[in-house]
């Protein structure tokens, strides 16, 4: 029974993380990725944010506010940002994918929900 339990839970966090990148998939606009990218974090009434450089290509930045004021995706997931011409081996490809939110001729952006941290 908690077997049925945890696995059921996981499934709903997952499902629900994969509706959130498939929704910021679609908001991107035809304008690059960071404009539009400020535009969203903005809109929700980030003004302020976290950053951290991870190495020389990526950069993973996220909206500072109390957890509590913060809100489901914009406002609260990790973005990294890297460069689009970054080529990936094959076993980081399929992670990569399914977290790129945007992609255009300069930058590529992944959003990562905060329990994957």
């Amino acid at each position: 029974m908690i077997y049925f339990l945890f696995v059921f839970l996981f499934s709903c966090v997952k499902s629900t993380h994969v509706e959130h990148i498939e929704r910021a998939r679609k908001s991107f606009e035809a304008s690059s990725c960071l404009d539009s990218l400020k535009k969203n974090i903005l809109d929700s009434d980030c003004t302020q944010m976290y950053y951290s450089v991870v190495n020389e290509f990526n950069i993973v930045i996220r909206c500072h506010k109390d957890d509590k004021d913060r809100g489901k995706f914009w406002d609260n997931y990790f973005f990294m940002i890297s460069p689009s011409y970054l080529e990936y081996d094959v076993s980081e490809q399929i992670l990569v994918a399914k977290h790129t939110i945007c992609l255009d001729n300069q930058t590529r952006i992944q959003a990562f929900p905060p329990e994957e941290k």
